[in-house]
């Protein structure tokens, strides 16, 4: 027993010595010979395991990719899950780590680049550590592991902070990041709880999530047509290009009743005017159902630019805190509006007036202290010289039909 001890002991010490030029030269290394995962005990891996994370250069696991994973995050992760091996098996991969690689290649859908966190790459490391009818070895089947892990934490932190941090983008945005570390929370749980529970939840996020989705997937098929810039039509006039405008409606979600396909799809009648109306007043654009320059500008944006800024906004989501289960105020900057939420469901919204372009309101989060109803309010010397009395004098009745 003793004798197996000190065996032990003494391969433990010649694996932590080691361990960092062992990563890069396998050629070298003793254990690729010698040392097969095959009848391995647990003990002894957890033993393996805290040597590799405490001692191996971090750019070895994360192939200098530009992953912000820290090494202390890694050890961190392991620590809390008891050095365990969390995607490999002595004999096969486990079906977190599946998971795992199907998540980072749908990435996409919360708009992040599976490119960053090397998916290809970890999928070339599965073939090559469980390559048919060859052994396997603990130091390839630890690296991969760890560079698992390392591609897991950077994409629950990009999914949970945001790839940016609003603190560095100046005073606009006073917002403090959510739970700095993640791996106490991911701890013990398999891929899809803790992606579950640390992914953005609100309805805005999920609405912009489900659109990119089908943004994307439009964007493969060619993208939406555009719009003839010389193009003018009045109600139930007929044009050969008002398929065009129909189906233009209908990729972006605004007309519900299919493409321009047959001769109906040539007349411009009330269910498009209505669906041009939507597009109109979803862009910030005068709602009157006129097929303007602006209005053909609008939708002559291509749905590559439109995809980025559904992932900006995504981006611009996570930095947000999760609302709590109690009353809460969000006032809503560029719609101009500001809307009660009572656990998390919508009861009422106001219009508001915020900051200029020369004074802009910041982004915050703060706990609303005191409400003072029906506050008194003059109107400023110059704005009532310069808009309101020019039209007292027009009609003196003005004030009055104004409350």
């Amino acid at each position: 027993m003793k004798a197996f001890q000190a065996l032990v002991y003494l391969l433990l010490f010649f694996f932590i010595s080691c361990s960092q030029q062992l990563a890069t030269n396998k050629s070298d290394n003793p254990l690729s010979i010698d040392r097969i995962a095959k009848g391995l005990p647990p003990e002894l891996i957890q033993q393996y395991v805290l040597a590799y994370v405490d001692t191996t250069k971090q750019s070895v696991y994360t192939l200098n990719s530009g992953i912000k994973t820290s090494q202390q995050e890694i050890k961190d992760l392991y620590r809390y899950n008891q050095y365990n091996l969390l995607w490999t098996t002595l004999t096969a991969p486990n079906t977190d780590a599946k998971n795992l690689l199907n998540g980072l290649s749908e990435s996409f859908e919360h708009g992040l680049n599976p490119d960053h966190y090397l998916t290809d790459s970890l999928l070339d490391e599965f073939e090559a550590t469980y390559a048919y009818n060859q052994e396997i070895n603990i130091l390839d089947l630890i690296q991969l592991d760890v560079k698992l892990s390392s591609a897991y934490l950077a994409f629950t932190s990009d999914l949970h902070h945001g790839q940016i941090n609003p603190l560095l983008l100046g005073e606009e945005w006073q917002l403090s990041k959510k739970h700095t570390e993640l791996a106490p929370y991911l701890a013990g749980k398999s891929f899809k709880e803790g992606v579950k529970m640390i992914s953005p939840k609100s309805q805005k996020y999920l609405a912009l999530q489900k659109k990119l989705k089908s943004y994307i997937a439009l964007e493969n098929e060619g993208g939406w047509p555009n719009i003839p810039d010389s193009m003018r039509v009045a109600l139930d006039e007929s044009n050969p290009a008002i398929h065009l405008l129909r189906d233009r409606l209908y990729y972006s979600g605004d007309y519900s009743k299919g493409l321009g396909t047959t001769s109906r799809g040539l007349t411009f009648d009330k269910d498009l005017k209505n669906a041009l109306i939507t597009f109109q007043d979803r862009h910030g654009l005068k709602p009157d159902g006129v097929l303007t320059p602006e209005t053909i500008n609008a939708l002559n944006i291509p749905i590559e630019h439109r995809i980025d800024q559904i992932k900006i906004n995504m981006e611009r989501l996570k930095w947000l805190p999760e609302q709590e289960n109690e009353s809460t105020i969000v006032a809503n900057i560029p719609d101009f509006t500001l809307t009660l939420y009572r656990k998390s469901k919508e009861v009422k919204s106001f219009k508001i007036i915020v900051g200029k372009e020369s004074s802009r309101t910041p982004i915050l989060k703060s706990k609303v202290e005191y409400i003072r109803f029906s506050p008194s309010w003059f109107v400023p010397n110059i704005s009532f010289n310069r808009h309101i009395l020019p039209k007292v004098k027009k009609d003196p009745n003005y004030l009055d039909k104004l409350g």
